[in-house]
């Protein structure tokens, strides 16, 4: 009927149980005019294009990981600026106030918070270069995250098993 109605083919996708697992079938349904332009009869065939849908699902997955790889990548990158003021003068307050018995301890817990930082934010630097080079990313944006980490040669990455993550780690 939707093939009359339109007068033009129509494509349907269908998924179909078979043992263990779905198929998915595109269907395309296309008039055959006679010889004055009218309708006479309907053609039809089958594709199976289940391969094409899960190279489709991969692609949107890496995508997805890519951009969660870069987006982890430049709020890491941020923070470790920020953190890098942070630091300096959590370690100018730590020697100024070596004197002061109140005080310096404080200071030095500060240091103490801003270092631990540094190191996560070395982490989330890692993992997005991570996510980005494992997806395929191109040399570009994995080279901007490593530039991102080149300050912290203490970093590691590896991929892991073709699964699209990886592991980051200190050395």
């Amino acid at each position: 009927r939707d093939v009359i109605a339109a007068g033009a083919p129509v494509q349907r996708e269908f998924a179909v149980p078979t043992r263990g697992d779905n198929r998915t079938l595109l269907f395309v349904k296309f008039p055959i005019f006679d010889a004055k332009g009218n309708i006479e009869s309907i053609g039809s065939f089958a594709t199976n294009i289940t391969e094409q849908k899960r190279a489709e699902k991969q692609l949107a997955q890496a995508q997805r990981m890519e951009a969660v790889g870069q987006l982890t990548g430049g709020i890491a990158h941020d923070f470790n600026n920020l953190l890098t003021v942070i630091v300096g003068n959590a370690e100018l307050l730590t020697e100024e106030l070596s004197g002061d018995t109140r005080l310096q301890p404080l200071a030095r817990l500060t240091l103490e918070a801003a270092e631990r930082s540094a190191a996560l934010t070395q982490r989330l630097l890692g993992f997005g270069l991570v996510l980005v080079g494992s997806t395929g990313g191109d040399a570009e944006r994995g080279g901007l995250l490593r530039d991102g980490i080149a300050e912290h040669d203490d970093l590691s990455t590896a991929p892991h098993g073709g699964c699209g993550f990886g592991e980051a780690q200190g050395r």
